[in-house]
């Protein structure tokens, strides 16, 4: 019974961390394309400054979020990049 019960755990546990990597990639594919389009249109991309959560990768321009959206990470722990 207790190996069904980590096994169920391991499942949830990978489960989780495959919907937070969904996450961080549309979050980084979205960041990418705003380059992209910049450079297409012969623009500069514009100058912001851009927060990481070095827990799990998420980033984010022009403030930190009180908590991230994908761990749980309090603002205070978002590198500046």
């Amino acid at each position: 019974m207790r190996v069904k019960l980590l096994a169920k755990r391991y499942a949830q546990a990978l489960f989780d961390l495959a919907v937070e990597q969904k996450i961080l990639e549309k979050v980084h594919g979205d960041l990418y394309q705003k380059a992209i389009d910049s450079m297409k249109s012969d623009n500069d991309i514009p100058k912001k400054d851009y927060y990481v959560c070095p827990t799990c990768g998420y980033t984010v321009a022009d403030k930190a979020p009180d908590k991230c959206p994908v761990c749980g990470a309090k603002e205070e722990m978002f590198n500046k990049a």
